[in-house]
């Protein structure tokens, strides 16, 4: 058993509190601790997952109880997303629950060579879980010129016990995106939003911003104050240039098709989407003219 050092806790600003450290088995470190304060709990969670969120996974505080949540991949591919529960008190795990992917893959009808790619979750009001996937199917030869095609996408809302209570399936075009024909784009999509905190790249620092950049097709994804989801992602004209940023919406196992964005405006301006608060996103528009300034707008997301 180890114990959380004083200097730690006296970094943490919280006091009278017994940390204790066990290892679960694969290794990896589970916090618990006793507390004669029930009022520090927040505070105290906060603390624990800053310092123990890398080698733990997400905690939560949920009664008397620790919520550990990760997931289970092989080949880089995530399998099951898992929740387990420890006792505050022994430290001792009490129960563990699992979204398997499989289940779900059979479930929509995954298309042919593809997997499921967790693009992003939102938590609901009604306090399920969102989890919303992409059908993704790589280029299983290693190659300069790399290729991703991606499918449908695929929504699920799970309750509490890792369930899936409602799902649905896009039916959209696939769309391939290569790193010779579209890296250079979304490179330069990442050193503008670099540029707004003031960064610059050389060529060194671009060669390794390419390397470690993925290529993806979804630019953001919003949920809405009624629990709509809306996906923003690029798609391809019939010569494979992205020239618009099209858009679905989900909600209740409806999905709506919305309209396109245009990337570039009649005049040859350039336009860039950013996502903002909820409800909205930024429109950055640059004018062909140089000698305009480029104008920054919060426009409403409709759907």
């Amino acid at each position: 058993m180890l114990l959380l050092q004083e200097t730690d806790m006296n970094k943490s600003k919280i006091s009278d509190i017994r940390y204790k450290l066990i290892r679960s088995k694969d290794g990896s470190l589970i916090t618990t601790l006793k507390m004669p304060d029930p009022d520090k709990k927040d505070s105290i969670m906060k603390t624990m997952t800053r310092y123990y969120d890398y080698n733990a996974g997400a905690l939560k505080y949920e009664g008397n109880k620790i919520e550990r949540n990760l997931t289970e991949e092989k080949d880089g591919k995530i399998k099951k997303f898992i929740t387990e529960y420890y006792s505050l008190s022994t430290g001792e795990k009490t129960e563990t629950r699992v979204f398997d992917l499989k289940k779900l893959s059979s479930q929509v009808g995954l298309s042919k060579d593809f997997y499921l790619k967790s693009c992003n979750i939102k938590e609901l009001a009604n306090g399920n879980i969102l989890y919303i996937f992409e059908e993704v199917k790589e280029d299983s030869e290693k190659k300069k010129n790399k290729s991703v095609e991606f499918g449908d996408f695929v929504f699920a809302e799970i309750n509490k016990n890792m369930e899936v209570v409602k799902s649905a399936k896009t039916h959209i075009e696939k769309r391939i995106f290569t790193s010779k024909e579209d890296m250079d784009a979304m490179l330069e999509e990442y050193k503008e939003q670099f540029a707004g905190a003031g960064l610059t790249f050389n060529k060194s620092n671009e060669k390794f911003l390419s390397s470690i950049i993925p290529l993806e097709d979804v630019k953001f994804i919003e949920k809405m104050e009624d629990d709509t989801t809306v996906v923003f992602y690029r798609k391809k004209n019939e010569e494979g240039t992205v020239t618009n940023l099209s858009v679905i919406s989900y909600k209740d196992e409806v999905i709506k098709t919305l309209p396109d964005f245009p990337l570039k405006t009649p005049e040859g301006g350039k336009i860039t989407f950013l996502p903002a608060k909820s409800g909205y996103f930024l429109l950055y528009e640059e004018f062909k003219d140089k000698d305009q300034s480029p104008e920054l707008r919060l426009e409403k997301i409709n759907y």
